[in-house]
């Protein structure tokens, strides 16, 4: 049944999905600094999650459920997430403005689960990544939340966001440095989100 496949291994995708929730909860509360420190924490625990997990004694199955509970993950957390924080920017507005911007959230989300839908069919070689990931997709939503985001350039962002997801291009893999570099930058970013607040 599907609760035997609560496993340990898996913890890093559960932490993700807290932390994505926890962004909702402070983007509800307009504190956009705090849900960019949740969304940063989703994605240091989607970078590390396959590490951890070989860490691990597996059986094939459960290996395989990891990798489609990643997916699913990253669908709600960088797909669906972005599109309710931001749509708490459009609370009580009742004209055209409220539909064309939830129009260009459907689309953000529908790249979203296009692409990783693609990448669990066709996940490329060792060197590129066809398409802008999800995950780096969602660091760009990391730095809006820090500067607050508005309407229009969150509008914006759905649409440039969504179209990188589902194109062609090609995007290099970090290698084990440029990896280090990026976590550190999102764990400094993390570690003086106070410093983003707006008195």
């Amino acid at each position: 049944m599907p609760a035997h496949f609560f496993n340990l291994s898996n913890l890093l995708t559960y932490v993700s999905l807290l932390a994505g929730l926890s962004s909702v909860l402070w983007a509800k509360k307009g504190l956009w600094h705090l849900a960019a420190v949740n969304l940063g924490i989703s994605v240091l625990a989607d970078i590390f999650d396959g590490k951890f997990a070989s860490l691990f004694h597996r059986t094939t199955i459960e290996r395989e459920f990891g990798a489609q509970l990643d997916s699913l993950a990253d669908a709600i957390v960088f797909g669906f997430v972005p599109v309710i924080n931001l749509l708490f920017l459009i609370e009580g507005i009742h004209d055209g403005t409220y539909y064309l911007f939830l129009l260009c959230g459907f689309f953000y989300l529908l790249s979203a689960v296009t692409r990783l839908g693609y990448f669990n069919l066709h996940p490329g070689g060792h060197k590129v990544f066809t398409g802008l990931p999800t995950t780096i997709a969602a660091m760009a939503w990391l730095i809006i939340y820090f500067f607050e985001p508005n309407r229009l350039w969150a509008a914006c962002a759905f649409v440039i966001l969504g179209v990188l997801m589902i194109s062609g291009i090609q995007i290099p893999r970090p290698s084990s440095k440029g990896l280090l570099v990026i976590v550190a930058i999102l764990i400094g970013l993390i570690a003086t989100h106070q410093f983003f607040t707006i008195p």
